[in-house]
């Protein structure tokens, strides 16, 4: 991904989450690039976040000291949000 940052820094960056590159290409198909990454930062940075975000953290096999975000879900806000003791 190329993109500038806040401060006018022209930036080249890898995104290695799989998924998130997949929804990209596939969303460029339809879409100019400006389009597809709009409709991921809507759906990521807004609609996931006022219906509700689950994110699944793990580690991998072959590096057990390291935790990784695994995975980003969309959910509906939990009725319960602590438990009772």
């Amino acid at each position: 991904m190329r993109f500038t940052d806040g401060d006018g820094k022209i930036r080249n960056k890898r995104c290695s989450d799989w998924e998130t590159s997949a929804a990209f290409f596939k969303l460029s198909r339809r879409y100019d690039e400006n389009a597809a990454l709009e409709h991921l930062e809507t759906t990521y940075c807004k609609d996931y976040v006022e219906t509700g975000l689950v994110l699944a953290l793990g580690n991998m096999a072959k590096r057990p000291q390291t935790w990784q975000l695994l995975g980003i879900f969309p959910t509906a806000k939990p009725l319960q949000t602590m438990l009772d003791l």
